[in-house]
């Protein structure tokens, strides 16, 4: 899987329209540099690829090379402008491993992402204290970034609130229920919140139970899609070293097909949250059949 290093949707898609404007008008990206002073072929190529840090003037001298209209020119600059933008979780995605950070990027601008999880409660749907005991088993973390990296957690997930909100469609296998993190009362209270975060419009949360092998065990992934159509979507994959992200088409389509399978092989919504509440009682809860026999 090829890596994809640029995590910034207005810069793509402002590439996508110059790209656009270039065809239109009969340039190739070397005849187009060879007309614009201080420009060369691989300028306009990353300029178009969205990953390099577009100048106002030169996005303006792009499109009036193509013959863009005043009103076209006007809006390339604006959102030449706009892509210079990080939002809220470039000051606070400082705090998170360099491989991460481009995730937090695309989830920040994607309208929906559809998420598998097969040893963990999805990172937009933990409590504090669940997330809180995640990243203190991480290796060589102080207790400060400890705390930095649950605030942007939280802070990722006032998303699924928001008046348009992003739409989360989590598919998790059953093991992450029942894999303990903080101890039992910590569980509890990520199993119940882990339901009522089920009942929002914005939020789809199925369960592959125990009895079902689906064949991706240990493969979490995400696709992540944009309101933009011209903006491809992104598929986003946990490794070992990290994460890895492309919008490489056959691996999205093969990803696409993955996730369905995952999704059929889950219990229903309905089922799933009843799954889910049976576990918080059976294992987790004060009293529970586990505890009350430890």
């Amino acid at each position: 899987m090829a890596e994809r290093n640029d995590s910034n949707p207005r810069r793509r898609r402002l590439g996508t329209e110059l790209r656009k404007l270039r065809e239109s008008a009969g340039y190739t990206t070397t005849t187009a540099a060879e007309e614009v002073e201080d420009f060369s072929q691989s300028k306009v190529s990353r300029l178009e690829r969205g990953v390099a840090k577009p100048k106002v003037r030169d996005v303006q001298a792009l499109a009036e090379l193509y013959g863009a209209d005043a009103e076209t020119v006007a809006a390339l600059k604006e959102l030449a402008r706009e892509s210079k933008s990080t939002g809220w979780w470039h000051s606070a995605a400082q705090s998170l491993p360099d491989r991460f950070r481009p995730y937090v990027g695309y989830e920040a601008e994607a309208v929906q992402i559809k998420n598998f999880e097969s040893y963990m409660v999805p990172g937009l749907l933990q409590t504090e204290s669940y997330a809180r005991e995640v990243f203190e088993t991480a290796i060589d973390i102080t207790p400060l970034e400890v705390e930095h990296r649950t605030d942007v957690r939280l802070g990722r997930q006032r998303r699924l609130t928001e008046a348009e909100p992003l739409q989360l469609w989590a598919v998790i296998d059953e093991i992450a229920l029942r894999r303990e993190v903080g101890g039992p009362a910590v569980m509890y209270e990520q199993l119940l919140y882990l339901v009522e975060r089920a009942k929002l419009q914005s939020v789809a949360v199925q369960v592959i139970p125990l009895t079902e092998l689906h064949g991706a065990p240990g493969h979490n992934f995400h696709l992540l899609t944009f309101e933009d159509s011209d903006d491809k979507p992104v598929l986003y994959v946990d490794t070992f070293s990290g994460g890895m992200a492309t919008s490489n088409v056959s691996e999205i389509e093969r990803a696409s097909r993955l996730w369905e399978h995952l999704r059929g092989k889950a219990l229903s919504r309905k089922r799933s949250v009843a799954l889910i509440e049976d576990i918080a009682e059976e294992l987790w809860a004060p009293g529970g059949s586990r505890r009350s026999t430890a």
